[in-house]
C-alpha cells in the first residue's frame, strides 16, 4: 500500500461513517487500535480513550473490516497490512499503550511497565544540561516532567513520525526524543551557542535515525522558518511579550499545505489536513496573559486538546514558583496566522548580573523529583 492510498482509504471510510472528527478520527482509533494489539481493548474503552460515541465506533469499525484494516472485529485485531502502514506512515512505534488511563499520569508508576524502563536513561542523559542563564528566563524541567511531557505527546499523536521544531530547548527535550529515536526530523532553534553545542553533542552519541538541524537565532529577528513543522513545543520567556512572540513564531512555522489524494483513477481530488499541534509551556504572570495567550491560538483556529495547570516542575525557576502550565492546543484544518507588533521592551524578565553565576550554581544543585 502507497502512502495516497492509506490516506485515500482514510477518506472513504471516514465520508461513508460521516465521521465529523474526518481523518483525524480514525488515525485516533487506529492509534490506540496499535497500541493496544497485545491487551484486545475493549469496545467501550476504545471509545472512551477516542472520545467517540460506541455507535459510531461500531459503524467505524465495520468499514475498518470491509477495507482490510481490521481481521477480526470482535477482538479489535489489527490486519499485518494496517500495521505496516500504520508504521510506515504515520511513523507508530510504540506497539503497546503509553499509559492505560484517560487521566494524566502524575508518577511514574503510572505508565506502562515497557515504558518506565526508559526513564532512567533520560534521566541520566540529562544531567550535564549546560548552567541555566537567567538573563535568558532559562529554567531546567526536572527529567520527570520532562520524560511525562513527552509521554503524554506521544499519546496524543504529537511526535512519532513528525518534524518536530522546539524553540528554544535549554531543557534539552530533544535529547529524550533521540534517546527515544522517535520523530522523522527535529530542529532545534535557539539564542544560546551552549545550549545547541550540548544538544549536538549528545546527538553525536545517541546516533538516531532522527534528521536534525540545529539553528541559533534570536526569533525577535528576521524569522523565515515559515511552514516546516507539525509540532512545535515552546518554553517561552516569562513575560507575556515573550510568551505570545514565540506562540506567534510556532504557529508561523506550522505547516499549512493540505494533503491532496486524487480519486482513484479520475482527475477528481479531494484534500484534507493531518493534524498539526502546539505544545505550550508557560506561567501566566497575571490573569488576563492567560486568556491573551488562549486567545491569540483560537484565532488562529486551534482546539485546546489540553490544558493542566502546573504540570512542569522546575530547578532553578523560583520568579514562577518553579511550575508552569502545559497547553497542548491542535490544528485541524486552515490556520491562520496573526498579526503581532514585535514588543519594544525586553521580552526577558532578567538582566545579566555578576552574582548571577553562584546563584544558579547553587539552584542546580536542587532537584525536584
Amino acid at each position: 500500500m502507497r502512502g495516497d492510498e492509506f490516506y485515500r482509504e482514510l477518506f472513504h471510510i471516514s465520508t461513508s461513517v460521516q465521521l465529523k472528527e474526518g481523518v483525524h478520527g480514525i488515525i485516533r482509533v487506529l492509534t490506540y487500535l496499535f497500541r493496544y494489539q497485545s491487551v484486545k481493548i475493549k469496545n467501550k474503552r476504545l471509545a472512551r480513550l477516542c472520545n467517540i460515541s460506541v455507535p459510531v465506533l461500531s459503524a467505524l469499525r465495520s468499514e475498518l473490516e470491509k477495507k482490510n484494516f481490521l481481521v477480526n472485529k470482535e477482538k479489535n485485531q489489527l490486519s499485518e497490512n494496517a500495521v505496516r502502514a500504520l508504521k510506515s506512515f504515520l511513523g507508530l512505534r510504540f506497539e503497546h499503550p503509553i499509559y492505560d488511563s484517560t487521566e494524566i499520569p502524575t508518577k511514574l508508576e503510572d505508565f506502562h511497565k515497557k515504558i518506565q524502563h526508559y526513564y532512567p536513561q533520560i534521566k541520566n542523559h540529562l544531567t550535564k544540561r549546560p548552567h541555566v542563564k537567567y538573563r535568558l528566563d532559562q529554567a531546567h524541567g526536572t527529567p520527570f516532567t520532562l520524560f511525562r511531557k513527552i509521554m503524554v505527546l506521544i499519546n496524543f499523536g504529537a511526535i512519532e513520525g513528525k518534524d518536530v521544531l522546539l524553540l528554544g530547548d535549554d531543557d534539552a527535550i530533544s535529547v529524550i526524543l533521540f534517546s527515544l529515536n522517535v520523530a522523522n526530523k527535529v530542529i532545534v532553534v535557539d539564542i544560546d551557542a551552549d545550549v545547541l553545542s550540548f544538544i549536538e553533542k549528545k546527538y553525536e552519541e545517541l546516533n538516531p535515525t532522527i534528521e536534525m538541524k540545529l539553528i541559533q537565532l534570536d526569533i525577535r529577528e528576521n524569522y523565515r522558518l515559515h511552514n516546516i513543522a507539525d509540532t512545535v513545543l515552546l518554553d517561552p520567556p516569562y513575560t507575556i511579550s515573550g510568551g505570545l512572540l514565540f506562540t506567534s513564531r510556532a504557529i508561523t512555522s506550522l505547516k499549512k499545505k493540505p494533503q491532496t489524494i486524487r480519486k482513484n483513477n479520475t482527475f477528481d481530488e479531494f484534500t484534507f489536513f493531518l493534524p498539526r499541534f502546539i505544545g505550550l509551556s508557560f506561567h501566566p504572570p497575571y490573569l488576563d496573559a492567560e486568556h491573551r495567550l488562549q486567545e491569540f491560538i483560537i484565532k488562529a483556529n486551534g482546539n485546546f486538546t489540553l490544558i493542566y495547570p502546573h504540570f512542569n516542575k522546575y530547578t532553578g525557576g523560583s520568579i514562577i514558583g518553579n511550575s508552569s502550565n502545559f497547553y497542548l492546543a491542535q490544528f485541524s484544518g486552515t490556520i491562520y496566522e496573526q498579526p503581532l507588533q514585535l514588543p519594544e521592551n525586553d521580552i526577558y524578565t532578567y538582566r545579566e548580573k555578576p552574582i548571577e553565576k553562584n546563584r544558579q550554581m547553587e539552584n542546580n544543585k536542587k532537584e525536584i523529583k
